[in-house]
């Protein structure tokens, strides 16, 4: 008789790389993987607060603005920082059950961590990783190091890996 409403999941901050830049914002509670998706795949997405931060070896200042439309075409990764059982869609992660540790390169990054698989050693349209430590291929980079207990990474920057 009396429905009871889902909680209305809270703003987490969300991290995105591309092959340039480091923009972290925050992003809807109900963000899932599908918001990322489009006649493209990775469609635009809004993130509100945004810090811009270049990857590379060059020295740009910061950028702050309150919101900014990431270019899907141009994610890397998606580092969503929020305990990952509470995402929108973590159902749709647990599905990828086969692990395969490594050192992934990624557009101008070397991903150390464990991919997980849906499919033998079969790339899916987004694969999670846990366990992740990011760097840039320059070791002068801005970046420095990144970890994260979980990514989702954007195969289509992936030139392959080198199983651990």
């Amino acid at each position: 008789m009396f429905k009871k409403d889902k909680p209305v999941p809270q703003p987490f901050v969300m991290q995105v790389l591309t092959t340039e830049y480091l923009i972290e914002g925050t992003a809807p509670g109900d963000t899932h993987s599908s918001n990322f998706r489009g006649l493209d795949f990775w469609s635009p997405f809004r993130l509100t607060s945004v810090r811009i931060t270049a990857t590379g070896p060059t020295k740009v200042p910061a950028q702050y603005v309150p919101q900014f439309m990431v270019s899907g075409n141009s994610v890397v990764a998606l580092l969503p920082r929020m305990e990952i059982g509470q995402m929108a869609d973590y159902e749709a992660w647990t599905e990828h059950k086969i692990p395969r540790a490594g050192m992934f390169h990624v557009g101008p990054y070397l991903i150390r961590g464990t991919m997980m698989f849906l499919r033998e050693d079969r790339i899916e349209e987004e694969m999670p990783m846990t366990d992740v430590q990011i760097r840039h291929i320059v070791p002068e980079a801005a970046l420095g190091e990144l970890s994260a207990p979980f990514i989702l990474v954007n195969p289509s920057w992936m030139y392959g890996y080198e199983p651990a």
